[in-house]
């Protein structure tokens, strides 16, 4: 890792539908152990899960994957994720690495509605990294 404790979400994540700290759709680009994965986290209060971080409970969206030759340091990918609401309960989530689909997801009111607006953010844990060309665009 870079320096404090290793943890298993060590890496680097987008965020996308975010309403708040506790409710957001989180796409990992990164992590030290080499997994990609799209999570969703909701309110310990609305979903009540036996383990919460943060007050809030995480939730796959898809089965994780193992991708050595993505999650490679020192080295620039280009990260896509994209939302599309296909009905007012059903959320689709794409996270593409350099134009390769790596992982689609259906979010269908999983442990509570799905966020089909919301705020974007990059976030970063126990680890050094460089962004650009951060865009948000609606189709």
């Amino acid at each position: 890792g870079g320096g404090a404790p290793d943890n298993s979400y060590d890496g680097i994540h987008i965020w996308v539908g975010y309403k708040s700290e506790y409710a957001l759709y989180i796409a990992t680009v990164y992590r030290w152990d080499n997994t990609i994965v799209l999570k969703k986290k909701v309110p310990v209060a609305q979903a009540q899960c036996p383990s919460p971080a943060n007050e809030g409970c995480y939730y796959d969206l898809a089965k994780a994957i193992i991708r050595k030759d993505i999650t490679t340091a020192n080295v620039w990918h280009h990260a896509v994720v994209t939302t599309q609401a296909l009905s007012s309960d059903s959320q689709h989530i794409t996270l593409t690495i350099d134009n390769i689909k790596l992982i689609d997801a259906i979010d269908n009111d999983v442990h509570g509605a799905t966020y089909q607006v919301g705020g974007v953010g990059v976030r970063g844990d126990n680890t050094e990294f460089y962004f650009k060309n951060f865009t948000v665009d609606s189709l």
